[in-house]
């Protein structure tokens, strides 16, 4: 994002939060990644007004019925490809969106995708087990937007996002409907809930990996569609 690019997501999240613009677009722009809420990090927004127009976005997502969603996301076109990196593969579905953001904003540092593995499953029988499980649930708690992809001494790593810090200030109860809602920003579900036959879209989207890689995923992909769903 260059700096005119930032400096427009800024003025924006600004007007929304002082009511400016209407909070369902905003919340819509938001899960189609059309706005993009990191770019007040590194702006002149003092930091616990950024964490207020973070929570404000977050209380405005749950007040928009779950079951609303395809609808409002295919009335403004929102139809994200769907690759094979996108597609989401994990284990636990808590480590990915409740334990490891919470870990993260406790820490407040980046941890590299070992890190996040031994954290998250202390039975990783060796380091390429645990960097393969941290890398899996970290890309989930991104794809989410509840953590940051970085780099830490040329090592793939993970940290807070804004939007996590948020999230984590939320109750147990209402952080499980915040990530019913986040599922959305996930291309393979998105499609899948806007289409008339779901399965098969899973299906075709799916078709991207290789078919050993494909039986693996499949699950965690019907895992979120069911819950974004409300099934």
């Amino acid at each position: 994002m260059n700096g005119r690019e930032t400096n427009h997501a800024v003025e924006y999240w600004l007007k929304f939060f002082s009511g400016e613009l209407p909070f369902e677009s905003v919340v819509i722009d938001f899960l189609c990644k059309r706005q993009c809420l990191q770019a007040l990090i590194n702006s002149d927004v003092p930091s616990t007004q950024q964490l207020a127009i973070a929570q404000k976005l977050l209380d405005e997502l749950l007040t928009i019925p779950l079951e609303s969603l395809p609808s409002l996301l295919a009335q403004v076109g929102c139809f994200e490809a769907v690759s094979a990196a996108s597609i989401p593969q994990f284990s636990n579905f808590a480590s990915a969106l409740v334990y490891l953001p919470k870990l993260l904003n406790e820490s407040m540092k980046s941890m590299t995708h070992m890190e996040v593995g031994y954290a998250l499953h202390q039975a990783c029988t060796s380091d390429t087990a645990a960097k393969k499980y941290g890398e899996n649930h970290a890309k989930l708690a991104i794809a989410c937007g509840l953590a940051v992809g970085t780099k830490i001494e040329g090592f793939a790593g993970v940290r807070i996002s804004l939007l996590g810090s948020a999230y984590c200030k939320f109750s147990a109860e209402e952080k499980l409907s915040i990530l019913a809602r986040l599922c959305y920003r996930i291309p393979i579900i998105q499609k899948a809930a806007l289409s008339k036959d779901k399965n098969a879209s899973v299906e075709e989207s799916l078709l991207a990996l290789s078919p050993s890689t494909r039986n693996r995923r499949r699950r965690n992909v019907y895992e979120l569609l069911a819950y974004a769903l409300n099934e």
